[in-house]
């Protein structure tokens, strides 16, 4: 079942479901060729598997200013898987911790989240198990580079 939610929490404000695919496509544009450690979805792939289950986006803005942290995740309840992280550039580590929070706050109804990320990520490991996540699995030289994708879970039960 999806939440659409707006709301303030402090100063930034929490989204989830755009209006329409074009928002989602218009919303990953805002990064346009930055590149992540391991990720190589275009942003087709990206909305195509948003058509074919069922994607929800979150992202967080200071009060009346641009984006500044964007969420791509799946919900398969009573789960939720994380596919992308993009924070703005100049974004400090800060905000988007504050959205990972929110994010999992606010759908009180997926029980536990799932994300993967590359081991050379250093920044983003040190974020997410600051937020709780831990590690589940490794799964070796998993991303074209040779590097290994480290699963991690976050389990609110």
């Amino acid at each position: 079942m999806k939440h659409n939610t707006s709301q303030y929490l402090g100063p930034y404000k929490i989204f989830n479901e755009p209006n329409s695919m074009e928002d989602v496509k218009n919303l990953l544009a805002t990064w346009g060729d930055q590149k992540l450690f391991g990720f190589n979805w275009t942003t087709e792939q990206i909305l195509s598997e948003l058509k074919r289950e069922v994607g929800s986006v979150a992202g967080f803005s200071c009060k009346d200013t641009a984006l500044k942290v964007f969420v791509l995740y799946k919900e398969i309840l009573p789960e939720a898987e994380i596919y992308l992280l993009i924070k703005s550039k100049g974004t400090h580590s800060e905000v988007v911790f504050q959205t990972l929070r929110a994010l999992i706050d606010t759908n009180s109804h997926v029980n536990q989240w799932w994300l993967e990320v590359h081991e050379k990520n250093q920044g983003a490991i040190k974020l997410y198990e600051r937020v709780g996540f831990h590690i589940k699995a490794i799964r070796k030289k998993y991303y074209s580079d040779g590097g290994s994708a480290f699963i991690y879970f976050y389990n609110k039960i």
